[in-house]
């Protein structure tokens, strides 16, 4: 992941973290934006919230696995021996 792409994810996990919790307040107390929800339909803000933290999360996780296991994999490679190089051909 780039450094914009991390940025943005945080953006959205911070967003969707905060939905989760205004989704579990929603559930027992009900919701009132531009609109009212009963307290159970009120929790719905949650699991948008989930939908925009959980996949970021494990995406993030898994970018940062891969590359630790390219970089096992580039140290494994064998490298060139250059101590049979000859300057002068």
């Amino acid at each position: 992941m780039s450094a914009f792409d991390k940025i943005c994810a945080l953006l959205s996990i911070g967003v969707g973290v905060l939905f989760m919790v205004l989704g579990v307040i929603g559930f027992m107390a009900g919701s009132s934006a531009h609109f009212t929800l009963p307290p159970i339909i009120g929790g719905l803000p949650f699991f948008l919230g989930w939908g925009m933290s959980v996949p970021l999360i494990k995406f993030w996780s898994r970018t940062n696995a891969t590359a630790s296991r390219r970089q096992r994999i580039v140290v494994a490679e064998e490298r060139p021996n250059f101590s049979d190089f000859d300057p002068d051909e």
